[in-house]
């Protein structure tokens, strides 16, 4: 049966929990622990970064984690706004990695998933007029156009594969909107459109 402890309990386990915790007998959740040593800070203007593996053992079974200049979590950089610093990064694993920057505004693919892109796209035109165009010519559907609006939004999302069998392979991810107003929906180039699209490719070296 679900139980509901009274005041009275409630208020003796924070109190045996304040006990433990001055005694040191209240261990560490291990999440909060660093490995090998504690969170260290770098501060100046020039960073060395290495990724690469380190033996650690947080439950006293060993393990080995991904560390950055040997310590987990990474070393804290600190720095001011407006100030130029100059980082590098030497990856020492046998795999591509990259870092996730915190505080720090990139692009996509300077933060985050190797390979993973991000693209989006806004275009509009207003004004148009296919009055001059030849009737019989690539464009004739436009030749009685005139105040033709319309807008297109583009979302996409790219990732190509790093390694392994499929590596350079991509898969891209790709939503279009496009509106236009009554006279531009009125030709034959379209009307209003939503389209979802799963494009992949991959190279292949023939000769």
């Amino acid at each position: 049966m679900p139980s509901n402890p009274s005041r009275r309990t409630f208020v003796k386990g924070l109190a045996a929990g304040s006990l433990l915790g001055g005694l040191g007998l209240w261990r560490t959740p291990v999440w909060a622990l660093n490995a090998p040593g504690q969170l260290h800070e770098l501060s100046g203007s020039n960073f060395e970064l290495f990724i690469g593996e380190t033996p650690v053992n947080f439950t006293g079974s060993p393990r080995t984690a991904m560390t950055i200049n040997g310590s987990l979590p990474g070393p804290l950089l600190r720095w001011r706004e407006g100030d130029t610093v100059t980082l590098r990064v030497r990856n020492r694993l046998s795999a591509s990695t990259s870092i996730h920057w915190h505080g720090i505004l990139l692009p996509a693919n300077m933060d985050g998933v190797p390979g993973l892109s991000f693209m989006t796209r806004y275009v509009r035109g207003s004004d148009a007029d296919g009055s001059h165009a030849d009737a019989n010519g690539a464009y004739g559907f436009y030749s009685d156009l005139t105040d033709g609006k319309e807008w297109e939004r583009d979302i996409q999302v790219a990732y190509v594969v790093q390694a392994g069998p499929a590596k350079d392979l991509s898969v891209t991810l790709r939503q279009a909107t496009y509106r236009g107003n009554s006279a531009m929906n009125a030709t034959n180039s379209g009307a209003d459109n939503d389209e979802i699209r799963i494009i992949t490719s991959y190279p292949l070296d023939i000769l």
